[in-house]
C-alpha cells in the first residue's frame, strides 16, 4: 500500500511537471503571437499613415445630403485648410453626432484662419432621415455632408480603412497634412494648432 501511494505521489509530481512545462510553453508562445500581431499592427499603421502623407483627397459629391447651421445647403470643395471627419457605414453616425459638440472650439479656429470642418457621414441604411432630422435640430455650425452612395470612398479608394485614420487635415489642394483627431490627443492637438492653422 505504501508503494502504491509512493508510485502514484511520484507519477503525480511528473504528470504537475509536464504540465508545469506545456503551461509555461503555452504561455509563451501566447505572449510572442500577441507581441508579434502588435508589432505587424504597429507597422501597418506607420506605413498607412506614410501612404496618407500627401494624398489628395476629392471632395466632390453628386449625391450628397448637405446641411450647414441646419439649413439644406449645396458644398462646394473650396480651397482653404480644413478639417475632415469621415464616419463609415460600419460606424454609428448618430452616436457620433453626439460628440460632436466637442469640435466647436476646433470649427471656431478653422473659420478664424479661414479654414472649415467637414463631418462627412455614411450611415447604415435605415438611419438616413434620422441623421438627416438630427443635423437640421442640431444646427451645427460647420458642414455636414451625408454621403448617400459611398461616394467619398468610390472616389478616394486609397483611404485606409483604419477608422483612426478617417479624421486629417488638408491643405489648400485638398492633400492631408495632418492625420489624427486634435479633440482626442494631445500632440495631435498641438500639431493642428501649429501647422493647420498657422
Amino acid at each position: 500500500m505504501v508503494v502504491k501511494q509512493s508510485q502514484y505521489i511520484m507519477k503525480l509530481k511528473n504528470n504537475i511537471a509536464i504540465f508545469s512545462v506545456i503551461g509555461f510553453f503555452a504561455i509563451c508562445m501566447a505572449g510572442y503571437g500577441i507581441y508579434s500581431f502588435s508589432n505587424r499592427s504597429k507597422r501597418t499603421l506607420e506605413k498607412q499613415l506614410v501612404a496618407m502623407d500627401g494624398m489628395r483627397i476629392n471632395l466632390d459629391f453628386e449625391n450628397a445630403i448637405t446641411v450647414y447651421d441646419g439649413i439644406d445647403s449645396t458644398y462646394f470643395p473650396s480651397n482653404t485648410r480644413k478639417l475632415v471627419l469621415y464616419v463609415d457605414s460600419t460606424s454609428c453616425s448618430g452616436c457620433f453626432l453626439s460628440h460632436l459638440v466637442g469640435y466647436h472650439d476646433i470649427n471656431d479656429s478653422l473659420v478664424a484662419h479661414g479654414g472649415e470642418l467637414l463631418v462627412l457621414l455614411h450611415p447604415q441604411r435605415g438611419r438616413m432621415e434620422e441623421i438627416k432630422t438630427r443635423m437640421r435640430h442640431e444646427r451645427y455650425p460647420f458642414w455636414c455632408i451625408v454621403d448617400v452612395s459611398g461616394e467619398f470612398i468610390a472616389k478616394n479608394p486609397e483611404l485606409p480603412e483604419n477608422k483612426l485614420l478617417h479624421t486629417f487635415s488638408l491643405d489648400e489642394q485638398s492633400n492631408v497634412i495632418l492625420v489624427g483627431d486634435p479633440t482626442r490627443n494631445e500632440k495631435i492637438n498641438e500639431l493642428f494648432y501649429r501647422e493647420v492653422l498657422k
